[in-house]
């Protein structure tokens, strides 16, 4: 097996607006409930939620703990995301303004890859984003 260049081509706006956001802390929220509501880790229910595999989401998200506040883990997480796309200038990002609507950033980040994930962090950020699903809240194409 040889290495491969693995990532993610990102296409959203340069800023969000509160209700993106909070959409977005609403989908996280629905997914750590659905991880600690779901019996059966085999069950995909796409049509109620747009999460990958429980699995995938559970290695992701990580799983709740008990009595935690689901709604402050959620916010974290997309506050993690947001800090992220305000700032992603590392060596393995790249950023242009797209030169058709000055509103929007096109991005692409990941590496290379021997049969795992890149280790870094804009390709652990964005592929939270697509398992837990709360891009399309923020307007992103991913």
């Amino acid at each position: 097996m040889g290495m491969d260049l693995i990532g993610y081509l990102v296409k959203g706006p340069v800023s969000f607006t509160d209700e993106q956001i909070k959409k977005a802390e609403e989908r996280v929220f629905d997914a750590l409930k659905y991880l600690l509501s779901t019996e059966d880790p085999d069950r995909i229910d796409r049509d109620k939620y747009h999460f990958s595999h429980w699995e995938d989401l559970e290695i992701e998200l990580g799983m709740p703990d008990d009595g935690q506040c689901l709604r402050a883990r959620a916010k974290e997480v997309v506050n993690e995301f947001l800090s992220w796309w305000s700032d992603p200038w590392d060596r393995s990002t790249n950023c242009i303004t797209d030169p058709d609507d000055p509103s929007k950033r096109i991005l692409f980040t990941g590496g290379e890859s021997w049969g795992d994930s890149p280790d870094n962090e804009g390709f652990r950020v964005c592929r939270l984003v697509q398992v837990v699903g709360f891009g399309e809240c923020l307007g992103l194409n991913i």
